[in-house]
């Protein structure tokens, strides 16, 4: 396949995507689809400032945490506790 260009392509493909108020999944499915997803993680974490890099990366962890307990409760055949049962 081979790639076209044609001026001011960019800025035409920024201006349908405000004109469609392009959402965060939206966002992600398109730069997955084209390849540049793990490109642009990087960047994103390499301009960001650190201490949001650093929160967003404990979020990813506490979630995966989370993941891994309901999986472990799962498997063991265990029902979620609720505040009232946690002492």
């Amino acid at each position: 396949m081979t790639k076209e260009t044609f001026p001011n392509t960019v800025q035409v493909i920024i201006d349908m995507l405000n004109r469609i108020d392009v959402d965060g999944e939206t966002m992600q499915h398109i730069l997955k689809e084209t390849g540049m997803d793990h490109q642009m993680l990087k960047q994103l974490m390499l301009t960001s400032n650190i201490n949001h890099v650093k929160d967003f990366y404990r979020e990813a962890l506490d979630q995966e945490d989370d993941r891994y307990l309901n999986e472990w409760d799962d498997d063991r055949g265990l029902e979620s506790e609720t505040e009232e049962e946690v002492f």
